[in-house]
Protein backbone atom coordinates (compact mmCIF):
# COMPACT_ATOMS: atom_id res chain seq x y z
CA UNK A 1 0.00 0.00 0.00
CA UNK A 2 1.05 3.21 -1.01
CA UNK A 3 0.38 6.74 0.05
CA UNK A 4 0.98 10.10 -1.27
CA UNK A 5 0.93 13.21 0.43
CA UNK A 6 0.87 16.48 -1.41
CA UNK A 7 1.28 20.34 0.11
CA UNK A 8 4.01 19.77 2.49
CA UNK A 9 6.54 22.24 0.85
CA UNK A 10 3.72 25.10 0.78
CA UNK A 11 3.31 24.48 4.87
CA UNK A 12 6.68 24.60 4.93
CA UNK A 13 7.09 27.10 3.08
CA UNK A 14 4.53 28.95 5.03
CA UNK A 15 5.21 28.18 8.54
CA UNK A 16 8.88 29.36 7.31
CA UNK A 17 7.52 33.08 6.25
CA UNK A 18 5.64 32.96 9.80
CA UNK A 19 8.73 32.19 11.71
CA UNK A 20 10.42 35.55 10.78
CA UNK A 21 9.95 38.08 13.07
CA UNK A 22 10.49 41.01 10.84
CA UNK A 23 7.48 39.67 8.80
CA UNK A 24 5.65 39.34 11.78
CA UNK A 25 6.09 42.92 13.27
CA UNK A 26 5.07 44.25 9.73
CA UNK A 27 1.85 42.20 10.06
CA UNK A 28 0.87 42.83 13.44
CA UNK A 29 1.46 46.70 12.61
CA UNK A 30 -0.85 47.13 10.44
CA UNK A 31 -3.41 45.33 11.98
CA UNK A 32 -3.07 47.36 14.66
CA UNK A 33 -2.84 50.49 12.49
CA UNK A 34 -6.07 48.92 10.57
CA UNK A 35 -7.70 49.86 14.61
CA UNK A 36 -6.20 52.61 16.15
CA UNK A 37 -8.89 55.07 14.29
CA UNK A 38 -11.52 52.33 16.05
CA UNK A 39 -10.21 53.54 19.13
CA UNK A 40 -9.65 57.15 19.31
CA UNK A 41 -13.28 57.64 17.86
CA UNK A 42 -14.14 55.34 20.61
CA UNK A 43 -12.01 57.43 23.43
CA UNK A 44 -13.89 60.63 21.97
CA UNK A 45 -17.21 59.92 21.90
CA UNK A 46 -16.65 58.46 25.77
CA UNK A 47 -15.30 61.84 26.81
CA UNK A 48 -17.72 63.64 24.75
CA UNK A 49 -20.03 62.00 27.45
CA UNK A 50 -18.25 62.95 30.27
CA UNK A 51 -17.38 66.34 29.35
CA UNK A 52 -20.57 68.42 30.19
CA UNK A 53 -20.97 72.05 32.21
CA UNK A 54 -21.19 74.94 31.47
CA UNK A 55 -17.61 75.25 30.93
CA UNK A 56 -17.19 72.68 28.74
CA UNK A 57 -15.83 73.35 25.76
CA UNK A 58 -15.09 69.92 24.03
CA UNK A 59 -11.35 70.15 23.52
CA UNK A 60 -10.70 67.26 24.92
CA UNK A 61 -12.40 64.99 23.02
CA UNK A 62 -11.32 66.49 20.10
CA UNK A 63 -7.92 66.52 21.07
CA UNK A 64 -7.51 62.96 20.55
CA UNK A 65 -5.07 61.03 18.46
CA UNK A 66 -3.74 57.62 17.80
CA UNK A 67 -0.49 56.61 17.26
CA UNK A 68 1.37 54.63 14.49
CA UNK A 69 2.01 50.85 15.65
CA UNK A 70 5.02 50.21 17.22
CA UNK A 71 6.74 47.45 18.74
CA UNK A 72 8.39 46.68 21.96
CA UNK A 73 8.84 43.42 24.07
CA UNK A 74 5.32 43.05 25.44
CA UNK A 75 4.30 43.00 21.95
CA UNK A 76 2.57 45.63 19.04
CA UNK A 77 0.45 48.39 20.60
CA UNK A 78 -0.51 51.87 19.53
CA UNK A 79 -1.49 54.67 22.24
CA UNK A 80 -4.52 56.58 21.82
CA UNK A 81 -4.34 60.39 23.69
CA UNK A 82 -5.75 63.28 24.40
CA UNK A 83 -3.03 66.16 23.42
CA UNK A 84 -2.17 69.58 23.24
CA UNK A 85 -3.93 72.95 25.47
CA UNK A 86 -7.29 74.25 25.81
CA UNK A 87 -7.62 77.98 24.95
CA UNK A 88 -6.60 78.75 28.40
CA UNK A 89 -3.26 76.66 27.75
CA UNK A 90 -4.29 73.82 30.20
CA UNK A 91 -3.07 70.30 29.34
CA UNK A 92 -6.07 68.16 27.48
CA UNK A 93 -4.23 64.86 29.14
CA UNK A 94 -4.48 66.56 32.68
CA UNK A 95 -8.35 67.54 31.58
CA UNK A 96 -9.03 63.93 31.23
CA UNK A 97 -7.44 62.29 34.09
CA UNK A 98 -9.40 64.85 36.63
CA UNK A 99 -12.38 63.47 34.52
CA UNK A 100 -11.87 59.70 35.00
CA UNK A 101 -10.47 60.12 38.41
CA UNK A 102 -11.98 63.86 39.72
CA UNK A 103 -10.68 66.17 41.74
CA UNK A 104 -11.03 68.07 45.00
CA UNK A 105 -13.98 70.12 43.63
CA UNK A 106 -15.53 67.77 40.72
CA UNK A 107 -16.49 64.09 41.01
CA UNK A 108 -15.10 61.44 38.86
CA UNK A 109 -17.00 61.06 35.46
CA UNK A 110 -15.21 57.86 34.49
CA UNK A 111 -14.97 57.29 30.37
CA UNK A 112 -12.30 54.72 29.82
CA UNK A 113 -14.12 51.57 30.46
CA UNK A 114 -16.91 53.33 28.14
CA UNK A 115 -14.09 53.43 25.45
CA UNK A 116 -12.44 50.15 25.17
CA UNK A 117 -16.00 48.50 25.92
CA UNK A 118 -16.99 50.10 22.58
CA UNK A 119 -13.79 49.60 20.67
CA UNK A 120 -12.68 46.31 21.51
CA UNK A 121 -14.94 43.71 19.33
CA UNK A 122 -14.77 46.25 16.03
CA UNK A 123 -11.27 46.18 17.14
CA UNK A 124 -10.66 42.66 17.06
CA UNK A 125 -12.57 42.13 14.14
CA UNK A 126 -10.60 44.73 11.96
CA UNK A 127 -7.75 43.11 12.93
CA UNK A 128 -8.91 39.68 12.35
CA UNK A 129 -9.77 40.99 8.76
CA UNK A 130 -6.22 42.33 8.67
CA UNK A 131 -4.02 39.41 10.06
CA UNK A 132 -6.30 37.15 7.30
CA UNK A 133 -5.79 38.86 4.76
CA UNK A 134 -2.35 39.64 5.31
CA UNK A 135 -1.49 35.59 5.94
CA UNK A 136 -2.24 34.25 2.98
CA UNK A 137 0.54 32.21 1.15
CA UNK A 138 2.06 34.24 -1.99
Amino acid sequence: MRMELSGWDDLVKYLDKLSRKPYLDGVTKKAVDAAKETVADSMRSAIGASEYGPRSTGSVASSVVATYAKVNSYGTYSVAMPTGHDSQGKRNGEKAAYLEYGSPTMAARPWRKRAVAGAEKKCIEIMKQVLDSEMQLD
